[in-house]
């Protein structure tokens, strides 16, 4: 019986490992080495979102501004990528996704000089607009991931600026 349970989780999950992957060859035809450096980054993100988090409900201020800081200057669209890396991306990524991503970053910037002026009120104001477009981004780009926001949506309220790629990219 555990012989006949465990096959069936590995074959569980070997679906669901195949399908998580079409899905994500649906939404973004990127290169295996560009889908690395994606998720890498989203998993850093994700650990500075909570660093962030702990300066914020701490008063860390220093730690905030150099986490938001770091946040703000390191990203994948600023990575050391050739011209022809960059034309790649611009595209197959989405206009909507990389404007999130321009707009995210943008906005960790503030958060990192509001922090520098210990300035609560507009630190937390970034924070909810940072988070706010990583819940967008997921729901647009990546419901197959995170599934409850399947069917959800989110107003957006990104800057048409954001949607005009930087001269670098042209």
């Amino acid at each position: 019986m555990k012989k006949l349970l465990s096959l069936l989780l590995l074959v569980s999950f070997t679906l669901f490992a195949a399908n998580y992957d079409k899905q994500l060859e649906r939404k973004f035809k990127l290169p295996e080495n560009f889908k690395e450096n994606l998720s890498a980054e989203m998993f850093d993100l994700q650990s500075k979102m909570n660093q962030v988090l702990e300066g914020i409900s701490r008063g860390k201020w220093q730690m905030l501004q150099s986490v938001a800081d770091e946040m703000s200057q390191n990203y994948i669209l600023k990575q050391k990528m050739s011209y022809q890396d960059k034309k790649y991306l611009k595209r197959y990524l989405p206009k909507g996704f990389i404007a999130l991503d321009r707009y995210f970053h943008e906005l960790a910037g503030e958060m990192a000089q509001a922090a520098k002026k210990k300035d609560a009120k507009v630190v937390l104001e970034k924070y909810q607009g940072m988070i706010k477009s990583c819940m967008e981004c997921h729901a647009q780009y990546a419901d197959y991931r995170f599934t409850e926001f399947k069917g959800f949506e989110i107003k957006n309220t990104i800057p048409k600026k954001f949607y005009k790629l930087p001269d670098e990219w042209r």
